[in-house]
């Protein structure tokens, strides 16, 4: 995974576009922070097909699930935010602070009629079901934004 290691100021960061910004083992907003979705796809490309969708809908991407072909998405936890700040070649990034990559792997009832969206979380070791206004909330806050591992 390429790496941001431009040091954290009040107002400049890395470029979680580019490669992951801060210290993997960090703290949100602290030293650590994270990675947006071309820098997953193109690691995920090495091993396998991989799709990214910016802006996507929801039954197009549980159409996807439903094929078996889990899809990664940014969403936020507590939604602090948002927050920006600049990378130092002055481009503005957009975050929320406690953003979190989750796997969408499932739902109850069909892709078009569909009531909660079930999601692993690999970084705390357990499955979430989220309703799908909750889930609906908490993803349009990184743009409806996923990657399809296919």
């Amino acid at each position: 995974t390429p790496f941001d290691n431009t040091p954290k100021t009040d107002t400049t960061w890395g470029d979680p576009f580019a490669g992951f910004v801060g210290n993997v083992n960090g703290t949100y907003f602290g030293d650590g922070y994270g990675a947006y979705y071309p820098v997953i796809v193109n690691e995920v490309s090495k091993y396998r097909t991989a799709e990214s969708h910016v802006g996507w809908d929801l039954p197009s991407m549980l159409k996807e699930v439903k094929a078996g072909n889990p899809a990664i998405i940014w969403s936020c936890l507590i939604c602090n935010g948002p927050r920006y700040w600049n990378t130092t070649g002055g481009k503005q990034i957009y975050a929320y602070e406690y953003y979190h990559m989750l796997t969408v792997v499932g739902y109850t009832g069909n892709p078009d009629n569909h009531t909660t969206i079930t999601l692993n979380d690999s970084v705390y070791g357990r499955q979430l079901t989220w309703s799908k206004n909750q889930f609906l909330s908490k993803w349009s806050t990184m743009n409806n934004t996923a990657v399809v591992v296919k």
